[in-house]
């Protein structure tokens, strides 16, 4: 049988019972860890949230107690250097708010030099960082990666910029699509390389001394695109 609270009687048995007690009683109110949060609020401008822990404390008589809002809790971005995966949380997502063992409030965007903490609080529950996200619904747009193969979903719009893309493929590479746009370069490109394959593969037929329809061979010099003034035109060889 326990009594009213949180100790029991035979916490109180003996000296050093009764110091177990205290001692981690101690640490208990005093050293936050790591909390299950849900997020109100998200500043995407200087990557901070506004968090809620999802679990509550309760007194004597059982009764609940409710934890206020947690402000500006900087929010874990996966990259390293000027990489990164930008995927900034939502207003009713679930995740971990890790508590730091000091103060951080002094930890400033972009600097990596050392600090001072503003106070001498061990276990500050402001201070800490939120990583998302756990019990998510469903995603419609993700990064799917298997042992066998990586897929990406995007249920609008998919956009890659970069300077140069390059694909390789061992077997063969696919298009499934009912429209397919090409820029002006790419177009050029891509109807001139047609025209190229077709003149440096044309023939004639002619008839042979003996009366033989034969075909000609095909260009001994390869017909090529930099004979063209514009210069859009890529060269095919």
């Amino acid at each position: 049988m326990k009594s009213k609270g949180q100790a029991d009687f035979e916490d109180f048995t003996s000296e050093y019972n009764m110091r177990n007690f205290l001692i981690t009683s101690l640490i208990a109110y005093t050293v936050n860890t790591c909390y299950a949060v849900t997020v109100t609020d998200v500043d995407t401008d200087n990557l901070k949230v506004i968090v809620k822990p999802l679990i509550s404390q309760r007194d004597a008589d059982n009764n609940k107690i409710e934890l206020p809002e947690i402000f500006n809790v900087p929010y874990f971005r996966y990259g390293a250097g000027n990489t990164a995966v930008k995927l900034d949380p939502k207003p009713g997502d679930i995740g971990f708010f890790i508590v730091f063992k000091s103060d951080s409030n002094n930890v400033k965007k972009g600097d990596a030099s050392q600090i001072m903490p503003d106070t001498f609080i061990n276990f500050p529950l402001y201070s800490g960082v939120y990583v998302g996200g756990i019990l998510m619904n469903e995603p419609e747009n993700y990064i799917e990666i298997k042992d066998d193969s990586i897929t990406i979903n995007a249920n609008q719009k998919l956009v890659i910029n970069c300077q140069n893309a390059e694909i390789n493929a061992e077997t063969e590479v696919n298009i499934n699509a009912p429209n397919i746009n090409l820029g002006e370069n790419a177009s050029l490109a891509l109807i001139n390389e047609k025209i190229t394959d077709a003149l440096n593969s044309h023939t004639h037929n002619y008839v042979n001394t003996a009366g033989t329809p034969t075909p000609t061979t095909p260009p001994v010099v390869p017909f090529v695109t930099a004979q063209y003034a514009n210069v859009n035109i890529k060269e095919s060889v």
